[in-house]
């Protein structure tokens, strides 16, 4: 199914009830009566039935778009596991399904500083790559000629709330955020408030240092493209590999061990990439192996680098 076209229809924009999704809302209502040539917005709430408020919270979108003149729709979802990511992948195909429904080639969301910078420790603790810590993208591509967008990503949490309440719109708090047995309710009770302490508003300074890392990322990612090949290229002629920055080595190798699906980013062990990437620059040419994690190995010898399973 194809979507989109000359006339680009409706801005769908993905409305929780949360403070940031609605603030999202209330933004593009004022540049809808500041602009008459801009994109019309209509609001999409994803339903995934899976707390007891989630009926309320649906109700409260639809009256907050009625009250704003804005078209709303609430979509019904199942999802099948009851998982954060299962919610997740099924909202989004419910978003571009809707995007396609009103000829919109965009979705936009209302992640803010605060998600990304939780985005960005999570990656450094992951021990994530250049993209990783690039955070998240201010737009990407979802899936058929639907892209999505976050403009709020140098908004703070608190400036969304002050927007709301100018507007006199109330919000709804989805309990899951705050839950300290997931990841980002743990960096939200014990680490988010720590840093703002020390460096007030460190997530509006570190969402505008993801711009940079982006790019810088994106220049790294050519060059390694340049010289290692497609992500699923594991094999390289050693003296091609020798003389790049250490930076660069890893980058390679580390993009050739995931493209595998042996195993995760979590898994792949930093020091045996580091350890690598020394073993090739180095003058030795007897073989050498360098387990990198989910039984695959780095084999350095004379003539080339290759990755492949510990015992083939």
């Amino acid at each position: 199914m194809s979507c989109g076209g000359e006339d680009p229809g409706h801005l769908v924009l993905a409305v929780s009830g949360g403070r940031d999704s609605l603030a999202l809302l209330i933004a593009a209502v004022v540049l809808r009566e500041q602009d008459e040539c801009a994109i019309l917005p209509r609001v999409v709430h994803v339903h995934h039935h899976l707390r007891p408020e989630a009926d309320s919270e649906a109700d409260h979108v639809v009256a907050v778009a009625k009250q704003l003149d804005v078209p709303s729709e609430v979509r019904h979802v199942d999802v099948p596991t009851a998982t954060a990511a299962e919610a997740r992948r099924v909202r989004y195909e419910a978003l571009v399904q809707a995007a396609c429904d009103c000829r919109s080639p965009l979705v936009a969301t209302g992640h803010h500083a605060e998600d990304q910078l939780e985005t960005i420790i999570a990656a450094l603790g992951r021990g994530a790559g250049p993209s990783g810590l690039a955070g998240m993208q201010p737009r990407r591509h979802l899936d058929r000629e639907v892209y999505l967008i976050r403009p709020m990503l140098g908004v703070s949490r608190d400036d969304a709330g002050s927007l709301c309440e100018a507007a006199d719109v109330d919000w709804c708090d989805d309990p899951g955020n705050s839950d300290v047995e997931t990841q980002r309710g743990r960096l939200r009770r014990d680490i988010l408030p720590v840093l703002e302490s020390m460096w007030p508003g460190v997530a509006r300074r570190v969402a505008s240092m993801a711009e940079a890392q982006s790019v810088a990322a994106t220049a790294l990612e050519g060059l390694v493209s340049s010289v290692f090949g497609p992500p699923q290229q594991i094999c390289w002629e050693r003296k091609a590999l020798s003389h790049l920055p250490m930076a660069v080595i890893m980058t390679g190798l580390r993009r050739a061990i995931l493209a595998t699906g042996k195993t995760g980013s979590d898994s792949v062990s930093r020091q045996s990439l580091v350890a690598a990437s020394d073993g090739i620059g180095d003058h030795r040419s007897h073989p050498r192996t360098y387990e990198v994690g989910a039984g695959l190995v780095v084999l350095v010898d004379a003539r080339q680098v290759k990755v492949q399973v510990g015992d083939s």
